[in-house]
């Protein structure tokens, strides 16, 4: 009996160092989830699983980590795996439901959205889904709407009126200058399948100045872009896209090339992404820019973009971008290091778009009327208000200021640009 007590004794003990041990990773594992150590708690989950086998709240917490870690083809086996142990878990059921839906899963996801819509007893849960099986209605309903067609008219108010940054020393008479703005958008949902999409697009828009006519600028561009959702949340974005423009009815560029985005969520309502871009680039000289293709060359750039949106309606972004721009002549030749943050906000029918952006160019030719390598640096702030006053219309107030400060004098300069503008979505 003394041998059989002993036992038992030392069993029980045991007992309790294992329901400690899950303690202990279970509350870690929570706590992670809550500071957004996704990582971490995923590592912390899976102890306390190896203590308690099939146990429901870890398979649960795990699930919701690997989802918001943005690994969204585990979750949803963690999930399923978390339903099949208390299939009336309405908790499990909205978040593999979220799942579904981020995966493109819709269908899915409606399924369990709908159930816990109509049944659930959780006042917050119901709200949710509600709020997933509208977003999924709305989704569907662009989908099914190939074609689309955009219209913006406006004006604009410049006061260094000049076709780019990089190149203002034209003579163009009067500096400050109105001009009217019309761009017409057309897009064609080419392919949509649940981890895959394909879009093609053609942009025109045109510019006629008052004074500066010199200046009218005429652009054609087209593109086709795809992009691919792996299985463990990342995005691969592709496009190829072609530019043609006109200054004054006389050719001004050819721009066309390729660009790469690979964009992975790392923790919940956040967003990295990698990206590059080549551009093949060609200038044509004319009465007004006899000297324009001198600029002909390559271009690539690199970057790295973290977004992190807050609340549903904000979303804030940082921005670095390396990029190499190659010209027949040196003087025109540069590197630069660009720095960006924006602030995005929805509040109702209004919206908000503020930027501020630096760069600094370091030119690799000596310039030829100043007889020294131009050293740019370039400041740019940008505020955008946007009030969507019907589904199909809005109108956009819009500034820009810039401050080229360059050791080259003509380059030198700052300008503001003041828009105003009607947007149709046909």
């Amino acid at each position: 009996m003394i041998i059989i007590g002993v036992i038992f004794f030392l069993l029980a003990g045991q007992a309790l160092a294992l329901e400690k041990d899950y303690e202990i990773a279970i509350t870690k594992g929570a706590y992670s989830i809550d500071k957004g150590e996704y990582e971490a708690a995923i590592e912390y989950l899976n102890a306390a699983l190896n203590e308690k086998p099939g146990d429901l709240n870890a398979t649960l917490s795990l699930g919701i980590a690997y989802s918001r870690l943005g690994d969204y083809e585990k979750a949803k086996d963690v999930l399923q795996k978390a339903l099949s142990i208390d299939p009336y878990n309405e908790r499990a059921r909205y978040e593999l439901g979220v799942v579904l839906f981020k995966m493109g899963e819709r269908d899915s996801a409606d399924d369990q959205f709908l159930a816990l819509r109509d049944r659930s007893s959780d006042e917050d849960l119901r709200k949710g889904a509600s709020t997933f099986i509208e977003l999924s209605a709305s989704s569907r309903q662009d989908d099914e709407k190939k074609y689309s067609l955009g219209i913006i008219i406006g004006g604009q108010f410049d006061t260094n009126t000049i076709l780019e940054p990089s190149n203002p020393d034209i003579d163009r008479g009067t500096e400050e200058d109105w001009r009217a703005i019309a761009a017409v958008n057309a897009g064609w949902k080419v392919m949509r399948k649940d981890n895959m999409t394909l879009d093609a697009e053609y942009v025109f828009y045109q510019s006629l100045h008052g004074d500066n006519t010199d200046f009218d600028l005429q652009q054609h561009s087209a593109s086709i872009s795809g992009n691919y959702t792996t299985k463990n949340g990342m995005e691969i974005g592709l496009e190829y896209t072609a530019g043609y423009s006109l200054a004054s009815g006389d050719e001004y560029s050819m721009v066309h090339g390729p660009s790469l985005e690979l964009g992975r969520s790392f923790y919940e309502g956040s967003l990295t992404a990698l990206s590059y871009a080549h551009e093949f680039r060609d200038y044509y000289d004319s009465s007004v820019f006899p000297t324009n293709s001198s600029r002909s060359g390559n271009y690539d750039a690199i970057g790295i973009t973290h977004s992190v949106e807050t609340k549903d309606t904000m979303i804030v972004s940082i921005s670095y971008m390396f990029d190499i721009d190659a010209a027949k002549e040196s003087y025109w030749e540069s590197n630069g290091h660009n720095l960006s943050v924006s602030l995005d906000a929805q509040v109702n029918k209004w919206m908000f778009l503020m930027k501020a952006s630096y760069s600094d160019r370091q030119y690799q030719g000596d310039d030829p009327a100043e007889g020294e390598k131009r050293h740019d640096q370039v400041q740019q702030y940008s505020a955008n208000v946007v009030w969507a006053f019907h589904k199909a219309y809005n109108i956009s107030l819009s500034e820009l200021y810039v401050i080229n400060s360059s050791n080259v004098q003509r380059f030198d300069y700052d300008r503001s640009i003041t828009g105003l503008y009607l947007m149709v979505r046909l």
